[in-house]
């Protein structure tokens, strides 16, 4: 693995009383061939770019844009290590 984001995923739970609001903590992986999040890899063949936007306080969106569209993940941490090590490992492609 050369690099790890964590990012945050919300799902909606519908429990006895109504819904409730789960929020995950998950990681994107970057090895030598693959991003990775959760039940979706994406080579980094396929992976053109990947920009940053924050969208206020300490809330961000990291898209991946890819050869099948753009993928957001929402971060609270700078991406900006995962970023570098994506763009190190795409230039010697």
């Amino acid at each position: 693995m050369l690099a790890k984001q964590r990012y945050i995923k919300m799902e909606r739970v519908l429990n006895g009383s109504g819904m409730d609001t789960v929020v995950l903590e998950l990681d994107l992986l970057l090895d030598g061939e693959t991003i990775i999040a959760e039940g979706r890899s994406f080579p980094l063949k396929d992976v053109y770019d990947i920009s940053y936007r924050i969208v206020g306080g300490q809330l961000g969106i990291l898209y991946l844009h890819t050869s099948s569209g753009v993928y957001p993940f929402n971060v609270e941490e700078d991406p900006a290590a995962f970023i570098l090590a994506f763009k190190r490992t795409a230039s010697r492609r």
